[in-house]
């Protein structure tokens, strides 16, 4: 096991200069090592792995000021990027994620695709690709944190914006207004936040998970939703709460930022 401590190297600018690193007590150069990760992400981690293979790492707790997010009360700067579970074979989630952190990607932004797991309406799939589950967990295995990008609404160049189609008829035929605090379509928003948040329990950030950010909506005001101001950012927030009552938290929420 590596033990890693701030005594081993120096991060300045992105660039790391390291001494020395410890193994199991036994100073060695990190030119004699051949390392399946790169050597920053080593230390990055922060953690001291000892002898009896037992990891003490301190909470993360992430926030933010006007400047900055913070992680542990220090400015951060992470790097996320984009992919969308349930349009990839699910027995390759893990290269693909894998790919990624070696590109540098540290949080992986998904859309949960309402279409995509209620084609008919009262009908749930979140079987196979379309396990939201199986991929939080693949996230939290290879130490990938999440953005959870929940809806209602995504976009996405998903058909109907992700809305199943026997959603958007229901809007057409007059039953419903969609994307607004109308209470006939919050009914269907509730459930379908009741779904996600049963295949995420255990993968918040509260309970030690890889989800630290959520995102509502998406470019609310900008395609779709009400031309009036207060009344869209009314709506954001009740889908908010409705989403915090379902146990789907996390420090940061987010939004587009248009619209």
């Amino acid at each position: 096991s590596v033990i890693c401590s701030d005594k081993t190297g120096t991060l300045t600018q992105n660039k790391m200069t390291v001494t020395d690193i410890y193994i199991n007590h036994t100073v060695v150069k990190p030119e004699s090592l051949k390392l399946t990760e790169p050597l920053h992400r080593i230390f990055l981690y922060n953690a001291i792995l000892n002898n009896d293979a037992s990891v003490q790492m301190k909470k993360e707790i992430y926030s933010y000021n006007s400047e900055s997010l913070t992680c542990n009360d220090r400015p951060i700067l992470p790097i996320m990027g984009e992919f969308h579970f349930s349009r990839y074979p699910e027995e390759e989630w893990k290269t693909a994620l894998k790919k990624m952190q070696q590109g540098g990607v540290d949080i992986v932004a998904t859309y949960v695709f309402w279409i995509h797991h209620e084609e008919t309406e009262g009908e749930w799939d979140f079987s196979g690709r379309r396990n939201l589950k199986a991929f939080l967990n693949c996230c939290q295995e290879a130490g990938m944190k999440v953005w959870l990008r929940i809806g209602p609404w995504a976009h996405g160049e998903c058909r109907n914006g992700g809305f199943p189609d026997w959603l958007v008829e229901k809007e057409k035929r007059g039953k419903r207004s969609l994307r607004t605090d109308d209470p006939q379509y919050l009914k269907y928003v509730d459930l379908f936040f009741t779904k996600i948040a049963e295949q995420a329990d255990g993968y918040m950030h509260k309970d030690d998970g890889p989800v630290i950010g959520i995102q509502i909506e998406n470019e609310y005001g900008h395609a779709g939703g009400p031309s009036d101001r207060e009344e869209g950012m009314a709506h954001m927030r009740t889908l908010r709460v409705m989403a915090e009552k379902k146990g789907l938290t996390a420090p940061y929420f987010s939004a587009t930022g248009w619209g």
